[in-house]
């Protein structure tokens, strides 16, 4: 997805959330939660600032109704300021990338070094197996030109 694309995703969340129209429930918030996710990525502060959002306040049985029109307004404009900071952070940051697992990503030190030494030990051996073929490759060319040598001479 492309960053002006996020962009615009987000500023329709917020033009849902101040629709009068629009059913500000917990829908919207799943939705946005779900952009937010793909935006910042899971372990963002983002994420987790959305998804513990709720359309609910909660209030004693004391309270006006006025007071409550009054908390509710006010958690539409924290999640507007919210939705503004997010589309500020996406311009400077830009959108959130996985990063790519490799072979080694996921080994720990230790099985690290532990498969850098098998393969030393491998190459060593394959070296020192060839090399000692060559040797008596070449020790038994030797041998037989001695024994040509010896055979040859009167």
């Amino acid at each position: 997805m492309k960053l002006k694309k996020a962009i615009e995703i987000l500023e329709e969340q917020k033009q849902k959330i101040l629709n009068p129209k629009y059913p500000n429930n917990q829908e919207w918030v799943v939705e946005t939660t779900s952009y937010i996710k793909d935006f910042f990525g899971f372990d963002s502060v983002e994420y987790s600032r959305i998804a513990q959002f709720k359309f609910s306040v909660v209030t004693l049985n004391i309270e006006t109704d006025e007071n409550v029109d009054r908390l509710l307004n006010q958690k539409v404009k924290d999640i507007v300021l919210f939705l503004d900071n997010c589309k500020r952070t996406l311009e400077v940051k830009g959108l959130y990338k996985n990063q790519k697992a490799n072979i080694v990503s996921d080994k720990t030190n230790f099985e690290l070094i532990s498969i850098i030494i098998a393969i030393s030990i491998t190459v060593f051996g394959i070296g020192y197996y060839f090399g000692t073929e060559k040797t008596n490759t070449e020790l038994f060319r030797v041998q037989n030109e001695l024994n040509e040598i010896k055979t040859n001479v009167p």
